[in-house]
């Protein structure tokens, strides 16, 4: 599809079209030379280009004609789309020991193992399903919390996609062992012990508060309930639905993990950490006690914020649920592109007018 950024200048072919029809048809003689007899013409046969004596005329008028088209900017639809302002997003990550739970049967369990793989714990599948909501944007800036007992800024709102992809693979769940110190042997990015939700909030919108974004999102993914930090998740819930237009965000919160199939690793009791098989593959069993989660609060915190609250209890839910999201919730408006299209004909008048000039001076010059 093509349009023209200036139509009204294509009036101008109206003038070129009769200064055309004056060069070409006006009925000025030509100046010529005169023999004593032409008789002998007439068994001759006149040259092709010898027959359009005007062709250097018509050439000057095409190359006016085609420059005038240039002139109004014509334009071809573009292939590419473009988003107009980009949307911010803050995803709060939980990192909670929790996470490394596996939600899968043990016969998909067994099968994993049987492949020499470790199935996909909690974790890991939010680590992917994150890292396919960025590679689906394209103009907007994400930045990430993580929290379990405490709650970090990793990095704010960013386009840097590929520095947030080496982040999130950096990033190391906690297993359970410790040094003297109480520290993490696996060298964990954070500790898991608790789960501070709130604070995780807190600190997700301070980066989005000051935002020019017109849509400010944060992606809240846990798996338990909020029982650390200094500030109750419901009280971040209200600041945020409290602020003017401008500066609300809205909450999305993901409950990870399934009621009915939930496996953790087995804790070694001699070094603290997760046993494992003769081939190196963790060791899964039931939890003891049931796992502390609180669906009503995330969904309390997604009401309050005009965002929503999904539950996904298996890894396909929270792929199918979180893809589903970012075409809906998140979809920015299509605008369409245009592309230049008037250099080819700006060089096409220059080549007509090259050909006049040439024939002009050559084939077709005159003589007083």
């Amino acid at each position: 599809m093509m349009r023209f950024h200036d139509p009204l200048i294509l009036l101008l072919e109206v003038v070129v079209a009769a200064l055309g029809w004056y060069l070409l048809r006006r009925n000025k003689r030509d100046p010529f030379l005169g023999f004593p007899a032409l008789g002998w013409r007439r068994h001759l046969d006149t040259p092709l280009l010898y027959r359009f004596p005007r062709l250097p005329r018509a050439l000057f008028v095409a190359a006016l004609a085609v420059a005038v088209i240039a002139l109004a900017r014509p334009q071809v639809r573009g292939g590419g789309r473009l988003t107009g302002k980009g949307a911010d997003f803050m995803i709060a990550l939980d990192m909670s020991a929790s996470m490394n739970a596996v939600d899968m049967s043990p016969a998909r369990i067994q099968a994993y193992h049987a492949m020499g793989k470790e199935p996909p714990n909690r974790f890991k599948l939010a680590i992917s399903t994150i890292k396919r909501f960025i590679l689906s944007r394209s103009e907007d800036r994400i930045g990430l919390v993580i929290f379990a007992k405490k709650a970090y800024l990793m990095f704010p709102p960013t386009l840097d996609y590929d520095a947030i992809f080496d982040i999130l693979d950096g990033l190391v769940l906690d297993d359970g062992r410790r040094n003297g110190q109480g520290g993490c042997l696996n060298d964990c990015t954070i500790p898991g012990s608790a789960t501070a939700i709130g604070d995780a909030l807190a600190k997700a919108y301070n980066r989005l508060r000051d935002s020019k974004a017109k849509s400010k999102n944060i992606i809240l993914i846990t798996d338990g309930a909020n029982n650390a930090g200094k500030i109750q998740p419901e009280t971040v819930a209200k600041y945020i639905a409290d602020q003017p237009k401008n500066k609300r965000a809205r909450v999305f919160s993901f409950l990870v993990g399934s009621p009915k199939y939930t496996y953790m690793p087995v804790i070694n009791p001699f070094t603290g950490g997760f046993m494992r098989d003769n081939n190196g593959l963790l060791m899964y069993q039931e939890p003891k006690q049931p796992m502390d989660v609180n669906p009503k609060l995330l969904a309390k915190i997604s009401k309050m914020t005009h965002g929503k609250f999904f539950r996904t209890a298996k890894a396909s839910d929270f792929r199918r649920t979180f893809a589903k999201l970012a075409k809906t919730e998140f979809k920015m408006p299509r605008v369409r592109t245009y592309d230049e299209a008037f250099v080819p004909l700006v060089g096409l008048a220059f080549a007509l007018l090259a050909l006049g000039g040439l024939l002009e001076l050559t084939i077709y010059r005159r003589f007083p």
